[in-house]
C-alpha cells in the first residue's frame, strides 16, 4: 500500500488495539467479527468505540487453547475497520461458551494483514484444528508472519501495554505508528456484510 494512500485511511483516526490469542484471529479471519466478554470494564470501552472513526491494531498475544511443542511469536499482525457493532444474545450460540462467550461484537469490513494469509485456510478455527496441531501451528505460524513486536513499537518511541483485550493509544503516537505501518507490505482482506 502506498504512504499516500495510508495516510488518507488512517488520517486523524483513533487507534484501539484488540488483543487476544492467534487461533482467535484465525476465527476472525473465517467470520470478521471480534468479541469481547461482557465485564464492566470492558463494556464501558467497547461502548465508547465510535467504528467510524477507529482503526484496530490486532495483536496477537500466545497461544490459549493449544500447547504448541514451541514458543510462538506475539506482535501486531495487522490492522482494521470496523463497520459496526452489536451485542450477541447469548441464546444465539450453540454450544454454550460459559466463560469464553464473548457478546460485545464488532462486525469488521475490511483488514490488512503483514502475515501470509495466502498459506492460511480461512475456516474457523475447530476445522483447522482437527488437522493436527501441526497445521494449526503452520497456520498459527503464517499468520504472525511479519508482525510488529512490542520491541519495534518501542524502538519508534510508541508505548503499547501487551495485556488487556481493548486498548485505546494515545494519540501522541499516531504519527509513530503510522510510520510503522506505512513500511509493512500488507494484504487485503475483506468481509461481506
Amino acid at each position: 500500500m502506498s504512504d499516500e494512500n495510508l495516510n488518507t485511511l488512517l488520517m486523524d483516526k483513533n487507534f484501539i488495539k484488540l488483543t487476544g490469542p492467534p487461533e482467535d484471529w484465525l476465527n476472525f479471519l473465517y467470520t470478521g467479527t471480534w468479541g469481547f466478554r461482557d465485564k464492566p470494564r470492558l463494556k464501558s470501552m467497547y461502548n465508547k468505540i465510535d467504528v467510524n472513526s477507529s482503526v484496530f491494531l490486532l495483536h496477537s498475544m500466545h497461544t490459549e487453547y493449544i500447547n504448541m511443542p514451541y514458543k510462538i511469536k506475539t506482535g501486531i499482525i495487522g490492522f482494521g475497520f470496523a463497520s459496526g457493532k452489536y451485542i450477541l444474545d447469548k441464546s444465539d450460540i450453540i454450544p454454550d461458551y460459559g466463560d469464553n462467550f464473548r457478546p460485545l461484537r464488532l462486525q469488521f469490513s475490511k483488514v490488512y494483514l503483514f502475515g501470509d494469509i495466502c498459506e492460511i485456510k480461512i475456516n474457523a478455527f475447530e476445522k483447522i484444528l482437527s488437522s493436527g496441531i501441526n497445521e494449526a501451528g503452520y497456520y498459527i505460524d503464517a499468520l504472525l508472519r511479519n508482525s510488529i513486536s512490542f520491541n519495534d513499537l518501542k524502538d519508534n518511541m510508541v508505548s503499547i501495554q501487551p495485556q488487556g483485550a481493548l486498548q485505546e493509544l494515545d494519540k501522541k503516537n499516531n504519527d509513530a505508528i503510522l510510520a510503522i505501518l506505512s513500511k509493512k507490505s500488507t494484504k487485503l482482506l475483506e468481509f461481506s456484510k
